[in-house]
């Protein structure tokens, strides 16, 4: 069976929550948030996060029964017309196999849908996997800044913009 994605809901807080924690644990280094802080969020902190289904939304990616993958998007706080992509992680065995293309397209279609004008993403310097994906689907390059990340270390952060 050729892996999938489904949409989370609420109700779908504690599969949410073991992948999330587990792309933290094993790939840390490519995302904005610490193992050790939402490791102890609440249960209702992992719910709110799946609600409010016109500002957020998360996907699942399954092979099978199996949850192998996830991604989201969000509203932009500082400008209301757009949206951010984020959380994107696919275990190592389903890499290489262009199944990013899913959640491009998911992410695409729900903020469109939504009626948002942008959308913006942002990588860790190096991280070529995901400039790759992000130009395949039209983002162009915004800015570069540079940062302390999470695990203490200093790079780049490269941003992209895609007009919806």
């Amino acid at each position: 069976m050729e892996p999938h994605l489904r949409r989370l809901t609420p109700d779908d807080w504690q599969l949410f929550k073991a992948i999330r924690l587990e792309a933290l644990q094993n790939e840390f280094q490519f995302f904005g948030g610490q193992y050790s802080i939402e490791s102890v969020m609440t249960d209702d902190e992992w719910k709110d996060r799946l609600a409010d289904p016109h500002k957020r939304a998360y996907w699942g990616m399954y092979d099978g029964d199996e949850c192998v993958g996830l991604t989201g998007v969000v509203y932009h706080r500082e400008y209301p017309d757009a949206v951010i992509f984020i959380a994107s992680y696919i275990r190592k065995e389903y890499r290489g196999r262009k199944l990013s293309a899913l959640f491009y397209e998911a992410r695409i279609a729900w903020a469109k849908a939504e009626g948002y004008k942008l959308a913006h993403i942002s990588h860790r310097g190096g991280n070529d996997a995901s400039r790759g994906a992000n130009q395949k689907f039209g983002f162009k390059y915004l800015r570069t800044d540079s940062i302390t990340w999470h695990d203490g270390t200093s790079a780049e952060e490269l941003f992209y913009t895609l007009e919806l």
